[in-house]
This record gives structure tokens, C-alpha cells and sequence, in this order.
């Protein structure tokens, strides 16, 4: 047998412990090539996102390679250190230091440049997929297969240098200690666990803390807590795992009701060493879990909003605020119109006539534009507002920004009760403030309404301005429309059209959301296949412990059961402290949406539950079958 063959054979032996590493390498290399496969697309150089796309591709390759480094860092780690017995056993029968670095070099090169084949071949596969999945969401037409040389080049080279740095790096965690401490390996009797009580209390006082503040922040002190908020969570976090957790299942321990029925006494008793010993995991797949959560959850719900936002802000599909020089308004008006009406699509044309009433204060709050009354009754029947009615000298602010509308209230204009108008005697006295804006947010800025015999009175008492509005309920269909009339030069001034917005926002919503996605799902595979490792590296021990207590009575189906509980404990509990670290993070981002963001955050948490029970049902199969194997 040569040394080739011998390793080979060594990977072939540990192919159970090996699979979770070489399928999260493999994914990881996929995710790699099909990134670049986008980014180097020949057609995504004719689209207007395509510097977008570039630099959003690079930054998540360039973060995808580093977590993958880290990642086959940590795992190579893992497994070398679960191997000194076998490593002892070598030693025994006279194999070198330098070729035991060789061994361990070539095994790790043949698996990291089987990932590299298997992630470009699955990648591959997919291509075409992840093109048509990449193209819907960024909006753009359908993106034609190619044979992606550059890509392919890109990755195997990045992946073998990266697999072959750390194989050559990873050689120093062989420590060639006394073969009697090699053949020991993690058979060395432990401690029992003990959890300072100190500690226990500061983890649960840092959590609770942590979240208080983040469920009360709000637009004043949201930016000021974030930082304070995560560290006090993080180093809550890390106390629970090492600390708390130990803490509650010794409380568990004295429940003896509890502790001695059944077989809860060997998965409680064995849990608390596991949990002690594997602090630092949990508390890394937490925090990898919770970031990937917040992102991917908080993406999800900026795309989900961007229509709601977009009709908020803009009201109509159409808004049009002419230069006043511009001598085209009817003909351009009529332009737009028949467009409109050559595709079928019915539309309510608003008009605002404003004249201006600028202050010379440097507080915004008391400029405003003077409007008639018969056309916000006007737009108010279309927008479903209610019909207002005023005297002769009554009027009442409607504000460009529906939120400020208690800031006006308190230090501007109502403050007044009445107002003069500027270059004459009418006082107009104030009657209420409306609760909805009726133009596109800032775009004519304060508004007082009043009666149309007043404002006869004062129009020629300033600047006149207009604004029309064009309300379509189906609004999506008018990007054609919204394109022609971007690219008319007759159309001088202010043109914002809500499909053209919808669309450019939906684009950078998508390639975000797409990103953040994938690398997202790479930190979540990752976090699993961390545990996976842990559990692995204990294989053998609790093959021993299992086979002897076989011998004494205990069944197959009650071993199942005590792993099965055990080893949800440690693979659920990193998530539900995740899932509860992001519903926290996640609630200052309320004030920023008009519409709830409970069902959209559920919906990406009970996804990512989904994926993890499957997961784990999965690798519970494998850790199952291989423990059994072995006992009678």
C-alpha cells in the first residue's frame, strides 16, 4: 500500500466524520461559483445595475472566502484533536513526525480538492437555476446559460490556495506529546461542571437588560444603543452557555422525581458536561445564527415593504411639478394622458394650484403654500379622505411629512391659532391639522387649506405653483409609460413616477436580499456542521459508554432516545436563543415601517426552523447509526 493509498484509505474510514466538513466545503464552493458565474455574466454588463452587481458579487465573495477559511480552519482543527488515539496508535508502530504532517497534509488536500470538484460540478448543475432565480429577483430579463470559464478559474484557484494554507497551517495542531497522552485522547476523567452563581445571575440580568433596551428604543436613542445593546447581549450570551445553562440543568439534577425517571438521569448528567465543554460552540453558532437571522430577516422585510413605502411616499403613480417658465404644461399633460389611455389603463387626474408663502425665519415649519379647498375635497374623495367644510377665514395645515405632524403642532404654525397672510390684512384662523399628506413627501412642502372664496383673495399675493397628480390603482403596469416620459425633454421640472422608483428600489432590494441569502445560508450550514464536529469528536467515548450500559439492561430504542433528546438540546437551544436575539433586534425596526413586521420576520424564522429540523433530523439519523454499529 502506498502513502497515498493509506490516506485515502484513512479519509474512506472516517467518511461519517468527514461528510458534514466536506458537504459544508462543498457548498461553500458552490455558493463561490455561482456568485462569480453572475458577476461575470456577459449580460449583466448591459444592465444599469451592473456596478452594483459587481461590487455586491465581489464583497460577498470576498466574505464567503474568509468565513470558508475560517470555517475549514476550525474544522480541520476539530478533527485533528479527536484523532490522537489514532495518531498514538501510528506512533506505535513507528511512523515519523514528518510523515505523520504529510499524512494529515495530503488527506486534507484530497478533501478539499474533492469539495472543489463536487461544489463546481453541483454548481454547474445549477447554473442555469440560480440565473433564472437571479434574474426575477433583481428584475431583469431572463439570463441566457454560458460556459462560465472565468468563473470556474476564479474558484478552483481561490479554494486551492485556500485548502492548501491551511493543511500546510493546521500541521501545527499535531502535537506529538507522550504516547500514553496520545492513546488517552479525550478519555481523560473530567471535572463534574460547576456554575458560578454570580455569573448565572449576570447572564440573566444582561439578556433581560439587553432586551429592555431594545424593545424601547426608539427614533431618539435607537442609534445610541446599538452598540452598547449588542455587546451587552454578546457578553450575556457567552455567560449563559458557560454558565447559566450549567447552572439550570443543576437545578434539573435536583428534581429527583424528574432526574431518576427513565433515562433522563443519563442524558441530564452527560448534558451538562457536554454544554460545559462546548460553552464557546454554542455560544459562536448563537451569535453566527443570530447575524444571519437579523440580515437575512431584515432584507426580507425592506423588499417586502418597498411597495408599501413607495406608494406612501409618492401617493400617485404620476407626480408632475413644472418649472414655472415651462410653457409645454397642457401639451405635456396631454402627452402623458394619451399614453394612459393607448393601453386601457383608467387613471384620476389631481390638480394643486399653491401659491407660496415663504418666511424669512430659518425655521421650515412656518413656510408654507396656500391651497383651495375644493381641491384637497377633491383629492381627499380619491385618496378616501374625509370631506372637509370651512368658513370664509377658517383654515387648517395639512403637513409634507405625516410624521412631523406633532412637531408642527407644538412649535410652529398652530401654535399661532392664526396666520396672517404675508403682503396683506387676512388672518386666517386655524381649525385642526390633517392627519394625511396628499403630495409626494417634501415635494410642496406645508400646506393650509382654506376656503376657495379666500384663496380668490390672496392668489395674487404670490408665487403661483402646480402640481398634478395621476392616482392609478395599477400603477406596476405604467413603467413603459414612466420610461418615454423620462427620456422627453419637453418635460421640464419634477417628474417622479412610482413604477420607475418601484423598480429601480426592487433591483437593489433583490441583489441585496440575494445575496445576503445565500451568504446567510452558508453561515447557518456552518453553524450545524460546528456541533456536527463536536458530537463526532466524542463518537468513540460515547460508543463505550453506550456498550456498557447495554450490558446492564438498556435497550436500543432508550439509547435512541437519550441521544435523540440530547442532541436536540445542544442543536435547538443555540438557535432559540438566536430566534429570540433577532425578534429583539428586529423590533426598532417597526418605526421605520406603516405596516406590521410580525408576519414577514415569522415567516423567515419559521423557515429557517424548518431547514434546521430537517437538518437535524438528518444528522441524527448518521450520529444514530454510527453509535450503533459498534454496540451489540
Amino acid at each position: 500500500m502506498t502513502f497515498r493509498q493509506f490516506a485515502f484509505k484513512n479519509i474512506f474510514r472516517n467518511r461519517n466524520a468527514y461528510a458534514a466538513y466536506f458537504l459544508s466545503s462543498a457548498f461553500s464552493v458552490m455558493i463561490f461559483f455561482t456568485f462569480a458565474s453572475f458577476m461575470f455574466h456577459p449580460e449583466v454588463e448591459n444592465t444599469p445595475l451592473k456596478n452594483a452587481v459587481k461590487n455586491g458579487m465581489l464583497s460577498a465573495e470576498i466574505i464567503i472566502f474568509v468565513f470558508s477559511f475560517l470555517f475549514v480552519l476550525y474544522s480541520v482543527g476539530t478533527f485533528l484533536k479527536a484523532r490522537n488515539n489514532e495518531f498514538g496508535t501510528y506512533m506505535i508502530l513507528g511512523i515519523s513526525r514528518k510523515q505523520l504532517n504529510g499524512l494529515v497534509f495530503m488527506e486534507n488536500m484530497m478533501i478539499g480538492v474533492c469539495s472543489i470538484i463536487m461544489g463546481l460540478f453541483i454548481g454547474f448543475v445549477f447554473l442555469k437555476l440560480f440565473l433564472l432565480m437571479a434574474a426575477k429577483l433583481l428584475m431583469i430579463h431572463s439570463l441566457s446559460f454560458y460556459f462560465p470559464g472565468k468563473a470556474i478559474g476564479l474558484t478552483s484557484i481561490s479554494f486551492f490556495i485556500l485548502f492548501f494554507c491551511i493543511s500546510a497551517f493546521t500541521i501545527g495542531f499535531i502535537r506529538v506529546n507522550k504516547i500514553i497522552e496520545l492513546l488517552k485522547g479525550s478519555r481523560k476523567p473530567k471535572k463534574e461542571p460547576k456554575a458560578s452563581i454570580v455569573l448565572s445571575m449576570l447572564a440573566g440580568i444582561l439578556l433581560l437588560g439587553g432586551y429592555f433596551l431594545a424593545y424601547t428604543a426608539n427614533g431618539h436613542t435607537l442609534t445610541m444603543l446599538i452598540v452598547p445593546v449588542i455587546l451587552i447581549v454578546t457578553v450575556g450570551t457567552f455567560f449563559f452557555f458557560s454558565q447559566l445553562s450549567v447552572f439550570l440543568i443543576g437545578f434539573l439534577k435536583k428534581n429527583r422525581k424528574f432526574y431518576m425517571k427513565r433515562t433522563n438521569i443519563l442524558w441530564i448528567s452527560d448534558l451538562s458536561y457536554r454544554i460545559k465543554d462546548n460553552a464557546r460552540i454554542l455560544f459562536l453558532v448563537s451569535i453566527v445564527s443570530a447575524v444571519a437571522f437579523t440580515s437575512i430577516a431584515t432584507l426580507y422585510l425592506w423588499d417586502y415593504q418597498i411597495k408599501n413605502t413607495i406608494e406612501t411616499e409618492f401617493i400617485y403613480a404620476f407626480n408632475y411639478f413644472p418649472q414655472k417658465e415651462d410653457e409645454n404644461i397642457e401639451k405635456n399633460l396631454k402627452k402623458l394622458e394619451s399614453l394612459l389611455e393607448e393601453k386601457n389603463i383608467l387613471y384620476e387626474k389631481v390638480t394643486i394650484t399653491s401659491i407660496g408663502q415663504k418666511s424669512n425665519e430659518t425655521d421650515p415649519y412656518n413656510s408654507y403654500s396656500i391651497m383651495k379647498l375644493s381641491e384637497y375635497n377633491h383629492i381627499g374623495q380619491i385618496l378616501g379622505l374625509e370631506r372637509i367644510r370651512m368658513k370664509d377665514d377658517e383654515g387648517f395645515i395639512v403637513p409634507q411629512f405625516k410624521e412631523y405632524s406633532e412637531q408642527i403642532l407644538e412649535k410652529s404654525l398652530l401654535s399661532k391659532n392664526e396666520i396672517i397672510v404675508k403682503n396683506s390684512n387676512i388672518k386666517i384662523e386655524l381649525k385642526g391639522l390633517g392627519k394625511e399628506t396628499i403630495t409626494p413627501r417634501g415635494l410642496l412642502g406645508t400646506l393650509l387649506v382654506v376656503n376657495d372664496a379666500t384663496f380668490s383673495e390672496v392668489e395674487d399675493l404670490g408665487e403661483k405653483e402646480y402640481f398634478y397628480g395621476y392616482f392609478i390603482p395599477n400603477w406596476e403596469k405604467t413603467l413603459d409609460i414612466a420610461l418615454k416620459i423620462k427620456d422627453d425633454k419637453d418635460f421640464l421640472g419634477i417628474f417622479w413616477s412610482m413604477a420607475e422608483e418601484y423598480y429601480e428600489n426592487k433591483q437593489i432590494s433583490g441583489l441585496t436580499l440575494f445575496i445576503g441569502f445565500f451568504v446567510g445560508v452558508i453561515f447557518f450550514i456552518a453553524a450545524g456542521s460546528f456541533l456536527y464536529f463536536r458530537l463526532y469528536a466524542d463518537l468513540s467515548q460515547e460508543r463505550d459508554k453506550y456498550r456498557n450500559m447495554t450490558k446492564i439492561g438498556m435497550t436500543q430504542g432508550e439509547i435512541k432516545r437519550a441521544v435523540t433528546v440530547q442532541m436536540a438540546v445542544l442543536f435547538f437551544i443555540p438557535y432559540v436563543i438566536a430566534f429570540i436575539h433577532t425578534a429583539f433586534a428586529l423590533k426598532p425596526l417597526q418605526m421605520l415601517f406603516s405596516t406590521s413586521i410580525v408576519f414577514p420576520v415569522l415567516k423567515v424564522l419559521i423557515g429557517f426552523l424548518m431547514v434546521q429540523v430537517i437538518y437535524f433530523l438528518i444528522l441524527r439519523h448518521r450520529y444514530i447509526k454510527n453509535l450503533l454499529r459498534y454496540i451489540g
